[in-house]
């Protein structure tokens, strides 16, 4: 796995010869990729990268332990039927041969 960072290029301007019509869908298009990004708006509404989750300072600073639990199954830490659990906040996420269980309390956006 590298850790250098990648490039991400700038979207360009917005062709002037374009329609209002698509000049507002492609403006908006553009704003909420750049927000998610991270080069534009409050860094607290970007998306979280998989980098971001290698980053002990970022972790620490969001209260997030990606330290895992190992469950070993019936047959000792190598037999089958284990799970590994991380508990990230008051949300836990188990992996287990069954699938990927998410639980948690439910966020209302509304």
């Amino acid at each position: 796995m590298t850790t250098r960072k990648t490039k991400i290029p700038q979207i360009p301007q917005i062709p002037k010869d374009a329609s209002p019509e698509v000049r507002a869908f492609l403006s908006a298009l553009k704003e909420q990729v750049e927000v998610k990004a991270g080069q534009r708006g409050n860094t607290l509404d970007r998306n979280l990268t998989l980098r971001d989750f290698t980053d002990p300072e970022l972790m620490a600073q969001l209260n997030i332990d990606l330290t895992p639990i190992i469950i070993p199954g019936p047959g000792g830490s190598g037999g089958s039927g284990g799970k590994i659990v991380l508990e990230i906040g008051p949300s836990k996420i188990e992996m287990s041969e069954a699938g990927i269980r998410i639980t948690g309390p439910r966020i209302d956006l509304n």
